[in-house]
């Protein structure tokens, strides 16, 4: 049985974030399948070369149907595992109605806060902010009678709240599959503490965030909310290890470093940090901060490598991704840098409170099923299509 796994834009160095990561570790332990032979495609508008990461083939085509029908009629694909959002109603899918291949769709997404989209507009611009606010005005409804005319067998989801909501928009529950991606072995690595000893953190209580600049990823957000929290506890730092992606733009960023008053108890770094260096910023930080205003495909892995380090998360209130660690974290309902700033008052100055979100982190990762496990239940699909 031939399987292909599509996605959209995995260019070479987005591999190992969400939701691109999700196929590469499908693939993986799809190949121990003697009976499956699987290939993983991305549909993009430039660099259209194959190449390997992680031992697994990416082959990369043209964006859009018409090149993706045509990849699965020359591979002779029989099983097309396709990304869907619920603003994909307006796709034009008719073609992949006449392919031979059975179709599973999945959905990398969650369900997105209302005033997660109006946060993030406010900063970035409506127009900018138009996928997620179409996301949520669309009827989800419509993108489930679509996939049924199309001939979709399943719909997997990423969270258990997803899938509830395709379950009660009219799909049939025994084809709806949620999943929660995997947890890898990044608690089982040996820290480095060259650049956490650099910084001079080791013994020192500090407030972490880690991650891209994006806006919708919290950082602005965070730097206003701790220049509050700054004014009340005078000790605390703020310690920001700013991952420089492909997209990264750090130009919002920066203006809203440069305009607080407590700009000095920021330390910002821009080191590339390896997987073993980022534990031992994980291990060491008091709580970290990961407060997006939306989260564009659920579940972050971060916050598996950060709760399996025993640390709590502060965060914002989203869907899924937040209802499976809520009780591992500190969930803020309200976005605005007063409600994080009261959150991080709420943790950083009830040591017994935090010493109680860490031994729940500490369970909840401890029974978290592994990418393998994950795998599986994709796998078991195809085997229940061939029945």
């Amino acid at each position: 049985m031939k399987v292909c796994l599509y996605t959209i834009d995995m260019y070479a160095g987005t591999e190992r974030l969400m939701p691109w990561r999700t196929l590469v570790e499908v693939a993986k332990y799809m190949r121990e399948c003697s009976k499956i032979t699987v290939s993983v495609c991305s549909g993009q508008d430039k660099d259209f070369r194959s190449r390997e990461y992680d031992s697994v083939t990416i082959h990369s085509i043209k964006k859009g149907i018409p090149a993706l029908v045509s990849y699965l009629q020359r591979n002779e694909i029989d099983v097309l595992f396709y990304p869907v959002a619920f603003r994909d109603v307006f796709k034009p899918l008719e073609r992949l109605q006449c392919i031979k291949a059975q179709k599973i769709a999945y959905i990398p997404g969650g369900i997105y806060p209302l005033n997660g989209i109006i946060a993030l507009g406010k900063i970035i611009g409506i127009k900018n902010a138009k996928p997620y606010i179409l996301e949520k005005i669309i009827p989800h409804s419509w993108l489930v009678s679509k996939m049924k005319r199309k001939g979709f067998s399943y719909i997997i989801s990423f969270s258990d709240i997803t899938k509830q909501n395709v379950v009660k928009c009219g799909w049939p529950s025994s084809y709806a599959l949620s999943t929660i991606p995997g947890l890898d072995n990044f608690n089982r690595l040996e820290s480095d503490y060259f650049y956490l000893d650099k910084l001079n953190m080791q013994n020192k209580k500090f407030i972490l965030f880690s991650g891209a600049p994006a806006t919708i990823r919290g950082s602005i957000m965070l730097l206003k909310a701790f220049d509050l929290f700054a004014e009340q506890e005078k000790t605390m730092s703020l310690v920001m290890l700013m991952r420089q992606d492909l997209s990264s733009d750090f130009t919002l960023f920066k203006q809203a470093l440069n305009g607080m008053k407590n700009s000095h108890r920021v330390i910002v770094s821009y080191e590339k940090l390896s997987p073993q260096q980022l534990k031992a910023f994980f291990e060491f930080a008091y709580v970290v901060a990961l407060p997006f205003l939306l989260i564009p495909s659920e579940i972050p892995l971060t916050y598996f490598e950060v709760l399996s380090c025993g640390t709590p998360i502060i965060t914002f209130k989203n869907g899924g991704s937040t209802e499976y660690i809520k009780n591992a974290a500190v969930v803020i309902s309200d976005r605005t840098p007063c409600a994080l700033s009261s959150g991080l008052d709420k943790i950083c100055r009830n040591s017994q409170y935090r010493d109680e979100l860490a031994k729940q982190a500490i369970e909840l990762m401890k029974n978290h099923h592994s990418w393998k496990e994950f795998a599986k239940q994709w796998i078991t699909i195809i085997e229940n299509l061939a029945v």
